[in-house]
């Protein structure tokens, strides 16, 4: 993992932003994030992958904020692959995906879209709640979209400036501690509608990390449904099904993810991409292409994707591990399909 701070990052590069600026100038924080983008795009570089384990409920894994791309899955302890979301439309695909035979965690994931929340449907019909780390938030509101319970007609009562859906007000979590909740205070939080499903959230910029969470006064019980991070306006999570998974059971999803560009906003944010050199060469190239220099600023981004990748071979050597995948699919009941 990088341990590059953006202080240190900004540090490295200023003098190659337009000429040389002031560390703190706002174009040495834009020129950074350009450049860790588009470096990021370039290759799978030390530090930009992970190992995740989710657990997958009900036959749906979940892939958090900062994921670019799996690499590889294991589902349930056996390694598995991951389809786009036509595989059940071509011929050696799995088929419709609510016709597998429970238990086939062999068929892999199967993405299937995004959605504003971990779980979109709510367990018979709740009303929901945001919580805030953050005193400050609790003079805002996020605007929470779907259909009512029963599943019938979209959300408008309580609506804000569109129409649609309920501008939900944020209360702080009792004294900042995550999971703890006064209950008169949560009575008078909650939304005026019961959701049946969330279709899309809306959120200003909050002080605090903000949890959205479903909840039944009758029975005090609470689902939990989604995180967002202070800076996230429009907030999606990309879904993966499992064809296959036995309805109301948990299994663990272990993957390789590869990590995407998130905007670095703060001085003590960490940078994906450690190496200061790279970095400031893709500054260079972004520079001398926006001059038109289009040749120079492609042998500046060459030298960086050099540099990254010297760091990777010094950092993992290479493993003689062979990787063998059957082509042309396969058969259910059968452990292989040979071609």
């Amino acid at each position: 993992m990088s341990n590059l701070r953006v202080s240190e990052a900004k540090i490295a590069i200023h003098e190659s932003v337009r000429g040389g600026r002031c560390v703190d100038d706002p174009a040495v924080l834009t020129a950074l994030n350009e450049s860790v983008e588009m470096l990021l795009k370039e290759g799978d570089w030390k530090g930009t992958t992970q190992v995740l384990k989710i657990c997958a409920y009900n036959g749906f894994a979940h892939i958090p904020r900062g994921v670019e791309a799996i690499l590889k899955v294991d589902i349930g302890g056996k390694p598995a692959d991951v389809w786009h979301k036509a595989w059940e439309f071509v011929e050696p695909g799995v088929g419709d995906i609510d016709h597998i035979r429970p238990g086939a965690y062999d068929m892999g994931l199967l993405e299937a879209g995004e959605y504003a929340t971990f779980w979109p449907f709510l367990v018979q019909g709740m009303q929901v709640v945001a919580f805030s780390t953050h005193e400050a938030d609790t003079a805002l509101t996020m605007d929470v979209y779907g259909m009512k319970d029963p599943y019938r007609e979209q959300v408008r009562e309580g609506a804000g400036p569109s129409g649609e859906g309920e501008a939900l007000k944020i209360m702080r979590w009792t004294d900042g501690v995550q999971g703890e909740v006064n209950h008169p205070t949560l009575t008078a939080s909650l939304s005026v509608n019961k959701f049946s499903n969330i279709t899309s959230v809306l959120k200003p910029v909050t002080a605090g990390y903000i949890t959205l969470a479903g909840w039944d006064p009758e029975t005090n019980n609470m689902q939990y449904l989604a995180k967002y991070h202070p800076n996230e306006l429009d907030p999606t999570f990309r879904w993966y099904r499992i064809p296959g998974a036995v309805s109301q059971t948990a299994v663990e999803v272990k993957m390789l993810v590869k990590r995407g560009f998130t905007q670095l906003l703060f001085d003590d944010e960490v940078v994906l991409i450690e190496n200061k050199l790279a970095i400031e060469m893709g500054v260079k190239s972004i520079e001398e292409k926006k001059r038109g220099n289009f040749q120079l600023g492609l042998g500046y981004q060459a030298d960086a994707v050099r540099l990254l990748s010297q760091e990777k071979r010094n950092h993992t050597r290479e493993q003689k591990v062979l990787d063998v995948r059957m082509e042309g699919g396969y058969i259910v009941d059968q452990d292989i399909n040979e071609v």
